[in-house]
């Protein structure tokens, strides 16, 4: 049987077997996908969250037995260096909480083994064992440390969000599994609805013509401010705006508010 595994830090998965395609989401470095279809050099994936689009070949490897991730990455950006030393630069630079596994630690170093076998270095500051994440109410400090990553369509990873990712990511953090898109993700049955006035820090705002119609969704913060991925107002970049501002005040989205029943998984 074999396992496959993303083998680069981040790689975008299309609507068809081209790269002019659309871009659907994204596969990140150590992530198990599943390979569904395939097309000259392109490979039709399911990644871990259950979504589905086509990868280059060359950017998924395949194993006899699965990864042994025991570490991920802790930093926005982290890199990986060939040998234990900075002067020689970057083997490879990942995203936020990519799986790795540590061989061994020498010093401040701690040297790791990639999906396709490869060994690399990266710095002990930069990993950790697991998310420390416990409940809704640490995420909107949390969020804020991502403001300023440009919003990225199909974006999944730190190097660029959609609104419905960065969300995805942050409930991730406290053990809860969303959908990867806005509109399946207010039908989660991790999530219940609740008028807009009873919101509170970590609950989620959901956006558009109406339940059945979800077009974009945020993280809730205080004081009528949400945080999220937008290219709204000519201004691409993950940020916090008010529920206040022209466009996200009912004028022109109604707005959906749903607040989380927690379930631990």
């Amino acid at each position: 049987m074999n396992f496959c595994y993303t083998n680069q830090p981040v790689v975008n998965m299309r609507k068809n077997p081209d790269n002019e395609s659309e871009v659907v989401s994204q596969t990140f470095l150590s992530e198990n996908v599943s390979i569904q279809n395939h097309h000259n050099d392109w490979l039709y994936i399911q990644s871990s969250d259950h979504y589905f689009g086509w990868v280059p070949k060359k950017t998924i490897c395949f194993r006899n037995s699965p990864y042994q991730a025991n570490r991920f990455t802790s930093r926005i950006v982290s890199h990986l260096y060939k040998t234990p030393n900075i002067q020689y630069g970057p083997l490879y630079t990942v995203a936020y909480q990519t799986p790795l596994q540590q061989i061994q630690q020498e010093g401040s170093w701690i040297l790791i083994k990639l999906p396709d076998d490869q060994t690399c270095w990266i710095q002990q500051g930069n990993i950790e064992q697991k998310p420390s994440l416990k409940t809704k109410e640490e995420l909107p400090l949390f969020a804020q440390h991502f403001l300023e990553i440009p919003y990225t369509w199909g974006g999944r990873t730190s190097f660029g969000y959609d609104c419905s990712g960065f969300v995805q990511m942050l409930y991730k953090q406290i053990n809860i599994n969303l959908p990867r898109d806005s509109s399946d993700q207010i039908q989660s049955k991790h999530l219940k609805s609740i008028p807009i006035e009873n919101l509170t820090p970590g609950d989620l705002i959901f956006f558009g013509a109406h339940e059945k119609s979800i077009s974009h969704v945020g993280l809730y913060l205080k004081d009528h401010e949400f945080i999220h991925a937008t290219i709204q107002e000519n201004r691409p970049w993950l940020r916090i705006s008010k529920l206040s501002d022209t466009a996200w005040d009912g004028n022109a989205l109604a707005i959906y508010p749903f607040r989380i029943g927690y379930q631990p998984i």
